[in-house]
C-alpha cells in the first residue's frame, strides 16, 4: 500500500477505532506512518468520546426500580385467596349441576311410577268389570259350569271306575 497514494477508507477507520487487533498489518502499517489517516481516526474517537459526554449530561439518573402504582410484587401466599375463591366457585357450580341433574331423574322416576300406578289400576278395573258381571247366559262355552256332564263323561272315559272294569 503505498501511502501517499492510497488512504484508508471510513469502514477501516471506524474498525480501527473499535478494535485496532482486528485489521490486517499492512493497515496497521499505514495507519500508524500516514498523518491524514490518524488524523481521520482521532476526529472520529472525538466524536464518540463528546456522544459519550453528552448522553451522561442529559441522561436521567438512574433509580434503583421502576414501579407502577398499582403493582405489587405477589408471592405465592397472596394468590391464595384467588386460589380458594375459585375452587368454592367450582364446588358450587358441580353441587347445583348435581343437585339439579338428580332432582330430574327423581322427578322423572315418580312420573313414570305414577304413570304405571294409574294403568295399572284401569286394569284392575276391567278386570273385575269383566269378572263381577260375566256372560254366563250368553257365552255357555266359557263358562266351567256350562256342561259339567260332558265333563264327567271325559273323565270316566280317561279313567275308568272298578264298577265298569268288571262290566267289560
Amino acid at each position: 500500500m503505498n501511502s501517499k497514494n492510497l488512504h484508508l477508507n471510513e469502514d477501516q477507520v471506524i474498525r480501527s477505532v473499535v478494535d485496532k487487533n482486528d485489521l490486517p498489518a499492512t493497515v496497521r502499517n499505514h495507519l500508524s506512518t500516514c498523518l491524514v489517516c490518524q488524523g481521520k481516526k482521532q476526529q472520529i474517537e472525538q466524536e464518540l468520546d463528546t456522544l459519550g459526554r453528552m448522553a451522561r449530561e442529559f441522561a436521567p439518573l438512574p433509580r434503583r426500580e421502576v414501579r407502577l402504582p398499582f403493582y405489587k410484587p405477589r408471592s405465592l401466599w397472596s394468590w391464595r385467596p384467588v386460589f380458594v375463591a375459585g375452587f368454592a366457585a367450582l364446588l358450587l357450580i358441580a353441587g347445583i349441576w348435581w343437585s339439579g341433574v338428580f332432582t330430574t331423574s327423581q322427578e322423572k322416576m315418580m312420573a313414570q311410577i305414577i304413570r304405571e300406578t294409574k294403568q295399572d289400576e284401569q286394569l284392575m278395573a276391567e278386570i273385575y268389570a269383566l269378572e263381577e258381571y260375566a256372560p254366563v247366559d250368553v257365552y255357555p262355552d266359557i263358562s266351567a259350569e256350562s256342561d259339567v256332564g260332558y265333563f264327567d263323561e271325559f273323565l270316566r272315559f280317561v279313567v275308568p271306575l272298578e264298577e265298569n272294569q268288571n262290566a267289560v
